[in-house]
Parts: C-alpha cells; structure tokens; sequence
C-alpha cells in the first residue's frame, strides 16, 4: 500500500505527544478504510512501518511504502531495518 501523509506528518508534526497523536489519528483514520481489504494482512507489521516511516523518514521519502509481506517485527527492528524490515 502506498500511502501519501499529508503536510501535517511530513512537514508540521508537532513535537511530543502532539506529534504522537497526528500519528495515532491518522493511523485510525486509515485503518478503518483499508483492513478488510484483501491485500491487507499483518497489521501490527504495517503498523510498525507507518509508525517508522512517520517518526523517522517522513521528510525524506513519498509515498510512503506499508507492505503486508514483510515480517512482524518488533518496532525497533524495523527502524533499525530502515522501516523495511
């Protein structure tokens, strides 16, 4: 799934738990719209990617790439994996 964030998780995110709640909203506005999808599969992993991508890549990279195939890692893993692990 590719996805574009919009200029308020590239650009203005907030610092702290501000930040943290654009993304947490955001994630809960997108997951309603795509989990019965058929391509979607393993959302604690495509959670992790979101998470990766909009706390530490976000401004250097769009869209964003959440991909069902890759593993269910621990968040740490898959920052540490470049949000793809």
């Amino acid at each position: 799934m590719s996805i574009t964030p919009k200029a308020i998780l590239t650009k203005n995110l907030p610092s702290g738990n501000g930040g943290a709640a654009h993304i947490g909203n955001a994630w809960n506005k997108l997951l309603p719209k795509h989990k019965n999808d058929k391509n979607w599969k393993n959302t604690n992993g495509m959670l992790d990617q979101y998470l990766c991508h909009a706390q530490w890549a976000s401004g250097m990279k769009t869209p964003w790439n959440i991909e069902p195939w890759r593993p269910d890692v621990s968040y740490a893993a898959t920052v540490a994996k470049a949000c793809d692990p």
